[in-house]
């Protein structure tokens, strides 16, 4: 009898730490999401960027503990804020009545020039809103290099060759930061399209001296124009 208890208590103790809101009762009975008879996991569309996985991890705890889904799912895709490949995830194919490959996503940038009724209308989604604050993409500039010289908190300071040459590298400094744009494993470069040369994008107007912008994943330095 006291084996019998032990083991009891141990899996209660073991059911309670797998759940986050433990100050909230568990839902029971569990909900489920069907399709014709199917049942269906609820598929939540994520990408690298940290504000999107915390906001996306935070509503599947909500989803599980809250409203009591049993089967939610984080899909990982790179979306390069292109709204049109996310929302033809989200639709799936217009042709077929099929389950697409995600079904929520609570971060899509969306450009102010976008008109999002088309979208929603051409392929069946729904826009529940804004989770958070609208963000943007900014240009910050630390004060000792805006006071630097006129106008240096513009980008138009690189359309002037003045200018943009005191963002230039040396050719020490460039073959050193060039001797990253090899993946180590595969010894390909990371860039291999026509417009890259040795691995780093160069315009063909940039034969002079140029600025260096040194940038992480293209998920987050992706630039609309």
């Amino acid at each position: 009898m006291q084996l019998y208890h032990l083991l009891a208590g141990l899996m209660v103790v073991i059911r309670a730490q797998s759940r986050c809101l433990t100050d909230t009762p568990e839902v029971n009975p569990k909900r489920y999401f069907y399709s014709d008879g199917q049942m269906l996991d609820l598929r939540l569309e994520v990408s690298g960027r940290v504000t999107h996985r915390l906001a996306t991890a935070v509503f599947k705890l909500f989803l599980q503990e809250v409203l009591g889904y049993s089967s939610v799912t984080i899909v990982e895709e790179d979306d390069h804020f292109n709204i049109t490949h996310i929302v033809q995830r989200l639709s799936g194919p217009l042709t077929s009545l099929t389950v697409p490959s995600s079904m929520v996503n609570l971060e899509v940038w969306i450009a102010p020039d976008t008109n999002l009724i088309e979208f929603t209308n051409a392929y069946q989604v729904k826009d529940c809103g804004a989770v958070a604050p609208a963000g943007r993409f900014g240009w910050f500039v630390p004060l000792p290099l805006a006071y630097l010289v006129p106008g240096m908190d513009h980008w138009r300071i690189f359309a002037d060759e003045s200018t943009a040459s005191l963002f230039s590298m040396s050719d020490r400094d460039f073959n050193y930061v060039q001797s990253f744009a090899r993946l180590s494993a595969t010894d390909k470069f990371y860039c291999e399209e026509s417009f890259c040369t040795t691995g780093i994008f160069t315009p063909t107007h940039c034969n002079t001296s140029c600025a260096v912008l040194l940038a992480g994943h293209p998920a987050t330095t992706n630039v609309r124009l």
